[in-house]
């Protein structure tokens, strides 16, 4: 078997649903299996031995839980027992993973491998928070929405217009709270019957969700990004990010602040009790701050380099503008 390289892996949507449906135990080896297939991501030498390793599980319950895949059809054994083989079976729609999830990452400082995730989430003993992470992979879309759609998942702003200064309009954000529009492609989202008895206590599908989006970002699974789109409109673009995890984020909302501070009088700075101070240009007025939250673990693929390169053109047109602020 080829060694596969490109740190990521691949899964049938349908198949993992029904894995899901076994339970926790032969969600986890399903993912594991998976993690550890050739460049076909359907063949695997991995056993009940990476089951235990990288998914926490005890090599008798791992074995228990490879064989009620088989018995499911979504994995296929050649019957030898003492270096088994699997097939893993796999519909067209696919979720693409990265390898990380299961084999976790080096800390460089210590070069030690941090628990993964698969691992952190198995903890929670919550099939649907497993399924749900990993089908906010299916879900995201880095390039056309910087993360996971407004649509899935986002931390909402109030937007209050503060200042003027010469063309340009400094507009005030703050934090609200974390909604969802229930429109997405994760349709379990929003189906009562799926969320594990929630239905049956006389709740709510939000009453599992968020809980379950609060477990992932504690993890630090997800990681926010605080992104000015043109307007509140569902097909507005993002025209750049305001903050975030990556330094170059960070330095859009220091060179902001330093902007407000240096055009703006005394008297306006002390007014503006705001997370985030942006200039806008004026026909900008109409822009609008989500926060947009991001898987933490990205797979190595053409379309997360595609997404990378285009961030930073979009970091680099915020700088670029604020600096205009400074200049004038």
């Amino acid at each position: 078997m080829s060694k596969k390289t490109e740190g990521f892996f691949s899964i049938g949507l349908k198949e993992w649903r029904e894995a899901c449906a076994l339970g926790l135990n032969p969600a986890v080896a399903f993912l594991v299996l998976a993690c550890g297939t050739d460049g076909s991501n359907r063949e695997t030498n991995w056993s009940a031995n990476s089951v235990e390793t990288y998914g926490g599980i005890k090599s008798q319950r791992a074995t228990v839980a490879i064989a009620m895949l088989v018995d499911a059809g979504l994995v296929k054994s050649d019957g030898n027992n003492s270096r088994p083989h699997y097939t893993l079976t796999m519909s067209e729609d696919v979720i693409w993973l990265p390898n990380s999830i299961v084999k976790g990452l080096v800390d460089q400082r210590v070069g030690e491998r941090k628990k993964s995730a698969v691992k952190a989430i198995r903890e929670a003993q919550d099939v649907q928070l497993l399924r749900l992470y990993v089908e906010l992979y299916y879900s995201q879309h880095l390039a056309a929405d910087g993360g996971l759609s407004r649509s899935v998942f986002y931390l909402e702003f109030n937007k209050t217009k503060h200042a003027s200064y010469g063309e340009f309009v400094f507009l005030g954000f703050s934090r609200t709270a974390h909604y969802t529009a229930w429109k997405s492609e994760l349709d379990f989202l929003h189906d009562a019957d799926v969320l594990s008895g929630v239905a049956e206590e006389g709740g709510n599908p939000a009453d599992a969700f968020f809980p379950r989006m609060d477990i992932l970002r504690s993890l630090g699974l997800l990681e926010l990004s605080a992104c000015l789109f043109e307007s509140n409109g569902k097909d507005a673009e993002i025209l750049f990010p305001v903050d975030g995890p990556e330094k170059s984020e960070a330095e859009i909302k220091r060179l902001a602040d330093q902007a407000a501070e240096a055009v703006l009088p005394d008297w306006k700075l002390i007014n503006s009790d705001f997370d985030y101070l942006v200039p806008v240009y004026r026909h900008q007025e109409k822009a609008q701050l989500y926060g947009i939250y991001r898987l933490f673990h990205r797979p190595h693929t053409q379309l997360t380099k595609a997404w990378w390169a285009d961030l930073h053109e979009k970091i680099t047109n915020g700088v670029e503008q604020i600096n205009k602020v400074l200049a004038s």
